[in-house]
């Protein structure tokens, strides 16, 4: 997400509206994908809204993870899937039937923190918030994630032992 020029240097979050339906979970972490344009030095940091439309956009900040520092390791190139976890302190309980807004922002604005974005959203379940308080609909999904569990990354592993797969179609 590319905000306009005159949001360059003002502090935002970008995130998905999510209606937590399963009862007795926690948000551990939330997960973001850094996108091209992304630069150094910048930090970002997660932030975790109660949030409702029934009466204009009201969102309760309810936590927010530690910033932590961009590093290029961390950005995407077109079709890469890096992901960057964002880890709450201590998990935060959910409650069955809410909505909340899951967010990832930097206070170094848009010139310094680009979100990956993927695939087109539904109305009104993507959102981009200026502070102090300016609200807009982004009409791609920012790829930002909220984790119900530890969440360490995606990785691929060797097994210890080679599988056999029976019959080999290389060899009939």
């Amino acid at each position: 997400y590319l905000g306009l020029p005159e949001w360059e240097n003002i502090p935002f979050q970008i995130g998905n509206v999510f209606l937590v339906t399963a009862p007795n979970l926690s948000c551990h972490s939330i997960t973001v994908a850094v996108g091209q344009g992304s630069s150094t030095p910048a930090q970002i940091k997660g932030y975790l809204y109660s949030f409702s439309i029934l009466t204009g956009i009201t969102a309760t900040l309810i936590g927010t993870t530690e910033p932590i520092d961009l590093m290029p390791s961390m950005f995407n190139g077109y079709g890469d899937q890096i992901l960057t976890n964002l880890n709450f302190a201590t998990p935060i309980p959910v409650e069955a039937g809410t909505a909340y807004f899951v967010a990832v922002g930097s206070d170094q604005g848009v010139d310094n923190f680009v979100c990956a974005l993927s695939g087109d959203a539904e109305d009104a379940t993507a959102l981009v918030r200026f502070e102090p308080n300016d609200w807009y609909y982004v009409d791609r999904k920012p790829m930002v994630r909220m984790n119900f569990g530890f969440f360490n990354s995606v990785e691929e592993k060797e097994l210890a032992t080679p599988s056999k797969l029976y019959p080999c179609p290389a060899q009939e």
